[in-house]
């Protein structure tokens, strides 16, 4: 609350901090400031002076960026960034986070971008791995590696099984 006699409810969104003068916001950092119009609010992605924004607005929303009048649609997929205008460079089905264009790799693949497949140690089975970020250690002998995203051995000629 703010104003005489605490009257006023504050309308600061998404943790800002309200002025118990005047009820001004102060966001938190990433956050951005927005300024409401007449229909109802035009989201300004850049920050306005403190006497001409209204509230706090979410810079990652819960699905990453936003875009449109109101800030209300998320960014399409395989973009990311302010105002959606960056392309995801992700490869290998890797989801892509529209706030920083960072990559989720799928099971088998790492880097940056998730262009390297998980390590596989010819002849050392035991030493390749699989998995989601790589993290799982093959458990292979007699095997000439094991599946990257599996882990299923990839037996020599003349063995069979699960753990060979």
């Amino acid at each position: 609350t703010y104003g005489s006699n605490c009257s006023s409810v504050c309308s600061c969104n998404n943790g800002g901090t309200c002025s118990p003068v005047d009820g001004s916001c102060t966001c938190k950092e990433a956050t951005l400031w927005f300024r409401a119009d007449s229909e109802g609010g035009m989201c300004a992605l850049t920050q306005l002076p403190e006497k001409e924004w209204f509230g706090c607005s979410v810079l990652y929303g819960a699905g990453g960026r936003w875009q449109g009048l109101d800030c209300a649609l998320p960014c399409p997929s395989g973009t990311w960034g302010l105002n959606c205008n960056e392309s995801c460079a992700c490869a290998n089905g890797a989801a892509c986070s529209p706030a920083d264009g960072s990559c989720s790799c799928t099971p088998g693949w790492l880097g940056d971008t998730c262009e390297l497949p998980c390590p596989v140690s010819v002849g050392r089975a035991r030493d390749g791995t699989f998995g989601l970020n790589c993290s799982e250690r093959c458990d292979c002998s007699h095997a000439d590696g094991c599946d990257p995203i599996t882990g299923h051995c990839c037996c020599l000629a003349g063995w069979t099984g699960a753990n060979v």
